[in-house]
């Protein structure tokens, strides 16, 4: 959705630029599509330089139990990093009689 709010964006800036033929909304739309491109390349690189992991390596609970967990986070890229979203996956053997998620 917000891509699709930012392509109306660029394309009503050069739209307006066309009709009124100024100058400084066509560099306003051109900034805008090269922030684009520059937005998606520097997404691309925080993700690749960006890990994070669990501080230790096994957490047992029982059911209906409630902790929290330590995690570390290293970023190894110049430029800093804001915000970040984290997806944890959990497995289970497949031999295990009590298995409850």
């Amino acid at each position: 959705m917000k891509r699709f709010l930012f392509f109306f964006l660029i394309l009503f800036t050069w739209y307006m630029a066309a009709m009124y033929r100024l100058q400084s909304l066509m560099a306003l739309a051109v900034a805008e599509i090269i922030l684009l491109f520059l937005l998606f390349f520097l997404t691309r690189y925080l993700k690749k330089n960006l890990t994070a992991g669990f501080c230790e390596n096994r957490v047992i609970l029982k059911k209906g139990e409630k902790t929290g967990i330590k995690i570390w986070i290293e970023n190894s890229s110049v430029f800093p990093v804001g915000r970040y979203r984290l997806e944890f996956t959990r497995a289970y053997k497949k031999n295990e009689k009590n298995f409850f998620l």
